[in-house]
């Protein structure tokens, strides 16, 4: 049987690392807010929007129906990744959670770590690159599903992996927060378009797999959970290279606008300089 728009109620599971990540996590960005409005700085709203759809995509492939479901179907188990792997972390990602953690930590914070040797080779757009592909062969093809997709703590971890290795992901690319190593937009670009072959791979190799990947998934579950991941995966990817495209679009307007604007000063300042220049002979030749 399918999972019905009921189910995602009547069949909720509740897990215990899961809640307590989600907890402490809305705790925390609230707390920063507000700790912000105290000191009189405005923190955007539309950052604020975006951890909170973050944290609701978390909540609904956490405690939904849909977990009960992906102990058996691979299908919703793939629907759970493409939820906390992907669509959660780039939501988190535009929330900015490293510029609220530094203003809201005021002067004291080592907001220099960020600029260090350590940081700019862990945290560098090469590391997290490999480290997020790595992930997903790691998860599809080593073993981890049979141990994860019956639930428990394994499961949990297993999810918050996937949420920080994605956020790790994305965080170089939308640029919401500092990076200890920034790229401009081209290379961006060639970053997401780098993850289409990956996904590839994975989604054919899942689809020509004839042996169960778990006792509880069917052959038939597995190709089409392995497809939905395919595609996602890349719609994802495509979307952010969309949005890389449009910013890069956006940022030379603006610096075309800031030319004619400086452009058109340097004119009226030249202007000005020739007529005081003429009137001055003016005066002379009057004399």
């Amino acid at each position: 049987m399918g999972l019905t728009p009921l189910d995602f109620f009547t069949k909720a599971r509740f897990g215990v690392l899961d809640a307590v990540v989600l907890i402490v996590g809305a705790a925390w960005y609230l707390w920063s807010t507000r700790r912000l409005r105290q000191r009189d700085r405005r923190w955007p709203a539309y950052r604020s929007a975006c951890f909170a759809a973050s944290w609701l995509t978390l909540a609904v492939a956490e405690f939904s129906g849909l977990t009960a479901f992906g102990r058996r179907n691979f299908t919703a188990y793939g629907t759970i990744y493409i939820l906390v792997g992907l669509v959660a972390p780039a939501l988190l990602a535009a929330s900015a959670p490293v510029t609220l953690a530094l203003l809201s930590a005021g002067d004291r914070h080592p907001a220099r770590w960020l600029e260090s040797r350590t940081a700019r080779i862990l945290a560098g757009p090469m590391s997290v690159w490999v480290l997020f592909t790595t992930s997903v062969f790691v998860v599809f093809f080593a073993g981890v599903v049979p141990a994860t997709i019956g639930g428990g703590w394994g499961a949990q971890g297993l999810h918050l992996w996937w949420l920080v290795a994605g956020w790790l992901f994305y965080w170089p690319v939308l640029a919401a927060d500092p990076v200890p190593r920034r790229m401009s937009h081209l290379p961006r670009i060639l970053y997401l378009l780098l993850v289409f072959p990956v996904f590839a791979i994975m989604g054919m190799g899942l689809e020509s797999q004839t042996s169960r990947i778990a006792s509880s998934v069917t052959p038939a579950s597995l190709h089409l959970g392995g497809a939905v991941v395919w595609v996602a995966g890349e719609t994802v990817a495509l979307a952010g290279v969309l949005w890389v495209f449009a910013t890069w679009l956006r940022a030379d307007e603006r610096r075309a606008r800031a030319q004619e604007v400086d452009n058109e000063q340097v004119a009226v300042r030249q202007m000005a300089v020739w007529r005081a220049s003429r009137e001055a002979a003016a005066r002379a030749a009057s004399q």
